[in-house]
């Protein structure tokens, strides 16, 4: 098999750098069965690695030829090494969240191997307490996060007695028609409708203040240069708490996230002093597919919402991100489909240029950070018996942008991977920590007054982190 890659899923490859890699990941932790043998990890791993069937996207690679280097394709790997995609490892003593973060850090700072298919799994024991994890990467140019987490699924069972084991490699992509759709000739009236639309997306910030306008982010150490190193930390928070915190505040869970999001920003930055007086921006991700479409590759859009970072008042903030992620939800729907996917291209092809030529701090940011949900499992799943526990994702970072928050939700339990640049964001589970306090104050921030701000508290707060 050979397929020309298309021109977003390219872009990917293209922008890969020694600083920036490009490619996205999962953490998934499981809590080992009661009656588990001490080798219950190793057996898994002998299993995984007696499997060498591989399906797409699994096998594919980047052709070689040089007849394709003008316009590249992905061709089929005949003999994949298997030693090199999938390992089996342990966490040192004591096996705590501090060496998973360590581990899983040092890993998602390796780029990946360009000459070979473009993914690694690893089988990771030695959590405590009486835990495992598996981590997995795989090149952005051939999948994107809600791609990862269907495929991470499919590996798993519903069924907590069932044994079998499904390795992620033998999962193939599936209905892969939509993609190439995608990349048909348009029609002459689709072209008219697109230009229309692309004119008028670009415009009605101009006329509308409620929207935020590309470029309208301050700098801030979240636009701070970077290398490849990178922090990766976590937190968890009751689905049930945000849902009530949504419904009595009039927004939606994911209004309720850039809100958690943005009160933990405030106050990590307000304690390293870098807090900039203008608003913070988000770009949410959106998925661009029909609902039909079950294919990988990346086909997403972007909604730029204002954080209300420089608002004390934490109701106010909910307010503002409420009005604003409104206006930028209309905004989308107000687009032409056939606009939505060149709207992609063009609102971010000045983050590609930045990333090629390394001159991003010429601009201001186009936003200034992404902050992602992507649907978890709507079932309890299992891998030979042993519960998902919870999923992290993990995601890339570019120039200009030296912070990531995906949130994806198990089991009534919201999750949240936070990847940053390592020199650029130091301590990064600070954040992590400041969202655990914007969590317990959700019940007063929409039933009654807030007892003490973030802003309040970082005044006694020891400054031992600047």
């Amino acid at each position: 098999m050979s397929k020309r890659i298309p021109p977003l899923d390219l872009s990917w490859l293209v922008l890969e750098s020694p600083d920036t890699p490009m490619h996205v990941g999962g953490l998934l932790t499981f809590a080992l069965p009661d009656d588990a043998p001490a080798d219950f990890l190793q057996r898994i791993a002998t299993r995984l690695r007696a499997e060498r069937r591989f399906e797409a996207p699994w096998n594919l690679q980047v052709s070689r030829s040089l007849r394709d280097k003008l316009m590249p394709r992905w061709v089929e790997e005949k003999d994949v090494d298997l030693d090199h995609h999938f390992r089996h490892v342990a966490l040192p003593a004591p096996g705590g969240e501090l060496e998973l973060g360590n581990l899983v850090s040092e890993l998602h700072s390796r780029p990946l191997d360009l000459r070979r298919p473009l993914w690694e799994l690893h089988l990771i024991e030695g959590l405590a307490p009486n835990r495992f994890a598996v981590y997995l990467k795989i090149h952005h140019s051939l999948i994107d996060g809600v791609s990862v987490m269907r495929l991470l699924m499919d590996m798993l069972s519903d069924n907590p007695d069932d044994t079998a084991i499904t390795p992620i490699w033998t999962v193939p992509a599936t209905a892969p028609a939509p993609a190439g759709r995608r990349n048909a000739l348009p029609s002459v009236s689709g072209v008219v409708r697109a230009t229309t639309g692309l004119v008028d997306a670009f415009t009605r910030p101009l006329r509308d203040d409620t929207l935020v306008a590309p470029y309208s982010s301050p700098r801030s150490s979240l636009s701070a240069p970077m290398n490849a190193q990178r922090r990766f930390t976590t937190t968890r928070a009751p689905l049930a708490d945000l849902k009530a915190a949504a419904a009595a505040s009039g927004g939606t869970v994911n209004d309720i996230v850039l809100w958690l999001c943005a009160t933990a920003l405030r106050g990590y930055l307000h304690e390293t002093d870098k807090l900039p007086t203008r608003s913070l921006t988000a770009a949410v991700p959106v998925n661009l597919r029909d609902d039909a479409d079950f294919s990988v590759g990346t086909n997403i859009g972007h909604l730029l919402t204002n954080l209300a970072t420089d608002e004390t008042d934490p109701k106010q903030r909910l307010e503002k991100i409420i009005a604003s992620t409104r206006a930028a939800k209309n905004h989308m729907e107000a687009m032409p489909r056939e606009a939505r996917y060149p709207y992609t291209l063009a609102a971010t092809s000045s983050i590609a240029l930045g990333q090629l030529t390394k001159l991003d701090g010429l601009v201001p940011p186009m936003f200034s950070l992404v902050v992602s949900n992507v649907p978890g499992p709507k079932h309890s799943k299992y891998l030979a018996g042993a519960k998902l526990e919870a999923v992290y994702p993990i995601s890339l970072l570019m120039r200009g942008g030296a912070l990531n928050i995906t949130v994806v939700t198990v089991d009534g339990v919201m999750n949240f991977g936070f990847v940053g640049a390592r020199d650029a964001l130091p301590h990064l589970q600070r954040l992590g920590t400041h969202l655990d306090e914007a969590v317990t104050e959700l019940p007063q921030l929409t039933t009654g007054r807030m007892e003490a701000s973030h802003d309040a508290r970082q005044e006694t707060r020891p400054r031992a982190y600047r």
